[in-house]
């Protein structure tokens, strides 16, 4: 009896020791990486479910907003950003101008015939007061030459003025020079531009009440500006 008892329990442990013979065995540590692994994999699905969702999101918005094919709709480009000067000097402005080639006369009996003309000029203003044409845009206009530059403080109204010159080839009359001014004004945060742009022309009128005799003229000349036209300026670059 005790013999079959023996046999039996030997048989049990025999049973037992093969069941956790064939069990896998984790250390600690190795049971610490798996369970992080599983973590991290996890973690990566859901950000590609999340990635997956932000791209059908945009492809639905890209849809949407896609001009159909009979459409001549276009987009508008973007406006390049304004440019700005704090100083007159080595700054350029595109002119836009319109002027004609003789003031008005004042015989109202026998007005002049007057041709108008107009452009794009883009001047930068060195830092030696001289100026340069960058480029300049007419039909009929041609520019032979941009004086030198200057800003002026008006007596009458306290205002800077920026004052230059241009002399224009026109088909009209030929070569006259044009005189530009335009009210020099700075803002808050000492950007500048221009206003009230006038083109004029000088005139020399005879005095008759001056002295025959005079030093440098037996009759005296003196020289009036005569308005023919106005401009904008804005700011522009160089290139």
């Amino acid at each position: 009896m005790h013999a079959i008892v023996w046999v039996v329990c030997a048989f049990v442990l025999s049973q037992q020791s093969t069941a956790f013979s064939s069990r896998p065995f984790f250390s600690q540590s190795e049971t610490k990486l798996y369970a992080t692994a599983d973590e991290d994999g996890n973690e990566l699905l859901k950000k590609a479910a999340a990635l997956r969702e932000e791209a059908n999101r945009l492809e639905q918005s890209l849809k949407a907003n896609r001009p159909s094919k009979s459409s001549n709709i276009r987009p508008q480009p973007k406006a390049p950003p304004m440019t700005s000067y704090k100083s007159m000097k080595d700054s350029t402005w595109t002119l836009t101008y319109r002027f004609v080639d003789r003031p008005e006369s004042r015989d109202v009996t026998s007005p002049s015939e007057r041709n108008l003309y107009s452009g794009k000029l883009t001047v930068i203003f060195l830092n030696d007061g001289y100026s340069d044409v960058v480029r300049h845009e007419s039909t009929n206009v041609k520019v032979q030459k941009v004086w030198g530059w200057d800003v002026e403080r008006s007596n009458d109204d306290d205002n800077e003025y920026l004052l230059f010159s241009v002399d224009f080839v026109l088909p009209s009359i030929g070569k006259e020079r044009f005189y530009f001014q335009a009210r020099k004004s700075v803002d808050d945060i000492g950007n500048i531009s221009l206003a009230e742009g006038t083109i004029t022309v000088k005139l020399d009128v005879v005095d008759s009440k001056a002295s025959r005799w005079s030093l440098f003229s037996p009759r005296g000349i003196l020289a009036e500006f005569r308005a023919v036209g106005e401009f904008i300026g804005k700011p522009s670059t160089a290139f």
